[in-house]
C-alpha cells in the first residue's frame, strides 16, 4: 500500500481545503494512519444546529473537501479509492485507499480560480454565456434559468424567504457567531464569512452586530427589509442555477458533486454565490423540483451565477495542521 510522506499529506489537506463549506465552517478533519490510510472525520464544532439541524449540509460540506483531497492526491500522482464509513458526525466519515498511478484531474486548475463572489457580477458577454450555457448542458444535476423576468422574480422570492428566516432570533445568533465584521476578530482570516468576503462596506459591518441585536424592532416597524434585501445585487447574475441530485443519493457524495460542478463553472469563468434558502424552505424546494419536472430529486444548490468585477476577497482558512488529526483517532 502507498504511504504518503507527510508534506505531501499537508500539500493535499491543503488544497482540499479550498473545496466550499456551509458558512466556511470547514468542518473536514483528515487523520494519516501508518498504513497509508487516509480517514475523513468531521468537526462537530462546526455544526449549525439552527440552520442545519440535520447536519446535512455540514457531511454536504465534508463532501466538498473529500473531492478535493481526491483531485489533490492525483495531482501528486495517486489513485484513491474512496469507501464511505458512516453518516452522522460523531463517526468517522470515509477512508481513502491510495494504490496505482493517477494522472492529474483536468479540473485541477480550476480549484485555485473557484470562489464565491457575494457582490454585484460584471456582465457576461456573448462567449462567457455560451461557456455557461454548455457547462449546465453537459450536467444532468444543473438546471439553469436565465430569463430576466424569472430571475427577477427568483430574487424577489429569496429575499422575503431570507427576511422570513431572520425573524428567527436564534438564527440570526447562529450567524453572526460566523461572521466576522472586524479584522480584529480573530478568525477574521480563519474561518467563517468575514466583511470582505460578504462584500459589505466598512460602515454596514460596523453596524450590522447593533442591526442583528434590533432586528425584531425594526422589523415591526417595517424598517428591516431594506438593510437585507439583495434583490438589486442578485438581478446582475447572468443566471440562476439550480443542482439536483436524486433523493437517494448520500450528502457526501452529493457533496463531491457539488464541488466538481463549481469547478467546472469556475473553468468557464464564472464564480457563483448561494441563495441557500431557495433549498432550504420545503415549498420552495418543491415548488423549482416541480418547475424542473423532477421527481425522487432534492435540490442541493442554488447558485447566482456571473463574472467577476475585480479581484476577489483573500480566502480565510484554518491552517492545515489544525485540520489534522492523531491516528488514535482512527477506528
Amino acid at each position: 500500500m502507498t504511504v504518503l510522506d507527510h508534506d505531501t499529506f499537508l500539500t493535499c489537506m491543503a488544497e482540499a481545503s479550498l473545496a466550499p463549506t456551509v458558512h466556511n465552517t470547514q468542518p473536514a478533519r483528515w487523520g494519516l494512519s501508518p498504513d497509508g490510510t487516509i480517514t475523513l472525520h468531521c468537526a462537530p464544532g462546526a455544526a449549525l444546529p439552527v440552520a442545519d439541524p440535520s447536519n446535512h449540509d455540514l457531511i454536504l460540506s465534508c463532501g466538498t473537501a473529500l473531492e478535493g483531497m481526491v483531485i489533490a492526491l492525483a495531482g501528486e500522482g495517486h489513485a484513491a479509492q474512496v469507501t464511505p464509513l458512516g453518516t452522522q458526525i460523531t463517526e468517522p466519515l470515509a477512508r481513502i485507499t491510495l494504490g496505482g498511478y493517477a494522472e492529474p484531474d483536468p479540473l485541477a486548475s480550476a480549484v485555485s480560480a473557484r470562489l464565491t463572489y457575494r457582490r454585484p457580477f460584471a456582465p457576461a458577454d456573448p462567449g462567457q454565456f455560451q461557456a455557461l450555457t454548455t457547462w449546465a448542458a453537459t450536467d444532468p444535476d444543473i438546471h439553469l434559468i436565465t430569463t430576466r423576468s424569472r430571475i427577477t422574480e427568483i430574487a424577489a422570492q429569496n429575499d422575503a424567504l431570507s427576511h422570513r428566516l431572520l425573524q428567527n432570533p436564534a438564527f440570526r445568533k447562529e450567524l453572526l457567531s460566523w461572521t466576522r465584521l472586524s479584522k480584529c476578530h480573530p478568525d477574521w482570516s480563519r474561518n467563517g464569512l468575514n466583511a470582505d468576503a460578504l462584500g459589505l462596506p466598512r460602515w454596514q459591518a460596523a453596524f450590522m452586530g447593533a442591526f442583528f441585536k434590533v432586528f425584531s424592532p425594526l422589523d415591526r416597524l417595517g424598517l428591516a427589509t431594506g438593510f437585507t434585501a439583495e434583490k438589486d445585487d442578485t438581478e446582475t447574475a447572468a443566471a440562476i442555477a439550480f443542482l439536483a441530485v436524486p433523493k437517494d443519493l448520500p450528502a457526501l457524495d452529493a457533496g463531491r458533486r457539488y464541488y466538481r460542478a463549481t469547478l467546472k463553472l469556475a473553468a468557464s469563468g464564472f464564480a457563483s454565490w448561494p441563495m441557500s434558502v431557495l433549498v432550504d424552505d420545503p415549498d420552495s424546494e418543491a415548488a423549482f423540483l416541480t418547475e424542473f419536472r423532477l421527481t425522487d430529486h432534492r435540490l442541493i444548490a442554488a447558485l447566482r451565477l456571473g463574472p467577476i468585477p475585480k479581484s476577489p476577497p483573500e480566502r480565510a482558512r484554518l491552517p492545515i495542521t489544525e485540520t489534522a488529526i492523531t491516528p488514535d483517532l482512527h477506528p
